[in-house]
């Protein structure tokens, strides 16, 4: 969109903001209506945000992003809370340290190869664009655009032919982002409905 990298950073505020919003109520919600349901509409908000995402282009304004990036930070505080607490009530409570900790480690290695995957793909797509588009390796550096300073110096051309190529990568990552949102959304039908009577906090077994 060509705007700075603070207010890039801004756009992420409603995403962390409602993450942790989440969170808070998803205790409530969970005791309400159940993990399998919580867990699912936090998984369909993530869904959805993705999908959205799709749509999204070099014109898209900055406050419908935002509230996109919201809908999604609210989906993964659902999730996120719901799940880790299905796992610690699915275990002995001796093994809590080793199911939450399990927990966080699955989800960082899953966020590194995610960005790795997703990262590969983008640069691949940027690259194989800029060459469709006639222009030899190493002519235009895309990274260019991420700096105002360097974008204002850049041709009208440049400019264009360069935000055109991100935009289809962009949209690649997108499409990928939504299509593992929605398996996961499916997933979370194979959850029990309440942790309670199905999922159980067992005691320790005595000595």
């Amino acid at each position: 969109l060509g705007v700075s990298a603070t207010m890039a950073g801004s756009a992420l505020t409603p995403l962390l903001l409602c993450w942790v919003l989440a969170s808070v109520v998803g205790g409530r919600i969970m005791h309400a209506t159940g993990l399998r349901t919580t867990v699912a509409l936090g998984l369909g908000l993530v869904m959805a945000g993705f999908f959205i995402l799709t749509t999204f282009g070099k014109g898209s304004s900055m406050t419908w992003l935002m509230a996109d990036l919201g809908l999604m930070g609210a989906g993964m505080g659902l999730s996120v809370f719901t799940l880790l607490v299905a796992t610690q009530a699915s275990v002995e409570r001796e093994r809590l340290g080793i199911a939450t900790s399990l927990t966080m480690f699955a989800r960082t290695i899953g966020g590194s190869i995610g960005v790795s995957v997703l990262g590969s793909l983008l640069a691949s797509g940027l690259a194989s664009r800029m060459v469709a588009a006639g222009v030899a390796p190493g002519t235009l550096d895309p990274n260019r655009l991420l700096e105002p300073s360097a974008r204002a110096a850049l041709s009208p051309e440049s400019v264009e032919l360069m935000s055109t190529a991100l935009d289809g990568s962009l949209h690649i990552v997108f499409w990928i982002g939504a299509i593992v949102a929605a398996f996961a959304f499916l997933t979370a039908f194979l959850l029990p409905k309440r942790l309670t009577g199905e999922v159980t906090l067992r005691p320790a077994p005595a000595d």
